[in-house]
């Protein structure tokens, strides 16, 4: 299963909460749904997934042996795992300035707020305005 995020939003509590957007085969949002139970929200025919941890713009999702939907963040933990065996070190310093740049990089990158009009040239006819 996938999930893309697709909002945020702050809770009575202070939590942030992202939203995401869940897809995937027929099975797994079958399985999704059952794991769910009485708390499976949907948008249109879209399931959702909430957490209060950010899991990045795009996540794989995964049922765990608690039967909970979880971000698989495995290959983050062992990036994380390599980046304190080796704390301090040149080898350690890059795996932790790499793994920095792609959780967070492209949060940071900036958007355009709106797109361009595109100009016309002096040579169309616009006829009579």
């Amino acid at each position: 299963m996938k999930g893309k995020k697709i909002r945020q939003y702050r809770k009575d509590n202070g939590n942030l909460v992202h939203v995401y957007a869940v897809s995937g085969t027929a099975d797994e949002l079958d399985t999704y749904a059952d794991l769910q139970g009485d708390n499976l929200v949907m948008e249109g025919e879209t399931p959702l997934w909430f957490t209060v941890q950010f899991a990045g713009q795009e996540c794989e999702l995964i049922a765990s042996s608690k039967g909970n939907i979880i971000a698989n963040n495995q290959t983050i933990d062992e990036a994380v795992s390599i980046a304190e065996q080796y704390a301090g070190t040149p080898l350690g310093d890059a795996v932790a300035s790499k793994l920095a740049e792609q959780l967070v990089g492209g949060l940071f990158a900036s958007k355009p707020s709106s797109t361009p009009a595109t100009k016309t040239t002096a040579s169309e006819d616009l006829g009579n305005l």
